[in-house]
């Protein structure tokens, strides 16, 4: 790739009440060896000191790249949040970053150079990522890249998911799906989604983001030792899902209203997203019962493993409720 042939890209930085770790995540954008970039500041209205830190470093800033700083006046969700950044973004490709994680500073090129160098129309590249705990030192734990394609039943499953904090898309999927519904809260699911109708997601292996594990992440479901804020949380997570399944069934709806290019099995992919709302709302009616166990519960279980966990988890727990308390 020439310097000539080089896109204009957005590397944007989503941030809420994240005062602890802005610092470090600016700093890992500021550093990025790739150039064009257009550099987007964007906080959703936090409550603490995340944007006046974010003012104060742009304020400093004197690097080569395209500064943008934004703060939605009220607070708009994940969902509407990626709505407004793609409005402001100017670049062909945008790389998401989190505001408690830090971007190595090669990994706008080495994303871009996946995009542009690919034999196939890639719309979704992904990488591995180094978790790191709060005070920023190394996990010893391993990220569950996946570098073998996807197929329409994993894709509908959500198997092997890609990973947001390390995500970076064509704006295309913008400009031919629209805004994502305000609801959405696992944005990655549903832009990875609508890059595999359109054509193809590259994963890598190489550590791009070192991704940061700590008590207050969005999708750190399973590190509360409290049983009962554990099911109420595994129950918002499939409302969540279900949000994700209403907007794969509208991007859906586009491409056969609009006639668009997708050489998916776009009745199999409905199908299967339909089976998967019953399947979720059996799961979010188990987990809003907790502790209690009913009949139909345990029969749900015996068909669906995540319920079957739950509700052995929730045995458990009642027996030490009632044996050790």
């Amino acid at each position: 790739m020439s310097e000539t042939d080089k896109p204009l890209v957005t590397f944007a930085l989503f941030a809420y009440n994240q005062e602890r770790f802005i610092r470090e995540a600016v700093e890992g954008a500021f550093a990025q060896t790739y150039s064009p970039l257009q550099i987007i500041l964007s906080d959703d209205c936090s409550s603490d000191r995340t944007f006046e830190i974010m003012q104060e470093m742009v304020k400093d800033y004197s690097g080569p790249h395209i500064i943008l700083l934004n703060r939605n006046a009220q607070n708009l969700g994940l969902g509407g949040h990626v709505n407004r950044v793609m409005e402001l973004a100017e670049g062909e490709l945008i790389i998401a970053s989190a505001g408690d994680d830090i971007s190595l500073p090669h990994r706008a090129r080495s994303l871009t150079n996946l995009f542009m160098n690919s034999y196939e129309k890639v719309y979704s590249v992904w990488s591995s990522a180094e978790y790191i705990n709060s005070e920023g030192k190394a996990l010893k734990q391993i990220f569950p890249g996946w570098p073998y394609g996807y197929t329409e039943k994993s894709m509908t499953k959500n198997e092997n998911p890609v990973i947001g904090a390390t995500h970076a898309w064509r704006r295309d999927v913008f400009d031919i799906f629209g805004p994502l519904n305000e609801d959405i809260m696992f944005e990655d699911n549903a832009i990875s989604f609508r890059s595999y109708l359109l054509g193809a997601i590259l994963y890598t292996n190489e550590i791009l983001v070192k991704y940061r594990v700590h008590k207050d992440n969005i999708t750190n479901f399973q590190q509360n030792i409290d049983y009962f804020k554990l099911y109420k949380n595994a129950e918002r997570r499939e409302s969540f899902a279900q949000a994700g399944f209403r907007q794969r069934l509208n991007d859906i709806e586009k491409i056969k209203a609009e006639n668009l290019v997708c050489e998916r099995n776009l009745q199999y992919i409905e199908n299967e997203i339909k089976n998967e709302i019953i399947n979720s709302k059996k799961r979010r009616e188990s987990y809003s019962i907790y502790p209690k166990i009913t009949y139909s519960q345990i029969v749900n279980s015996l068909k669906d493993n995540r319920i079957m966990k739950t509700t052995i988890r929730a045995m458990i727990q009642n027996i030490i409720r009632k044996y050790v308390a």
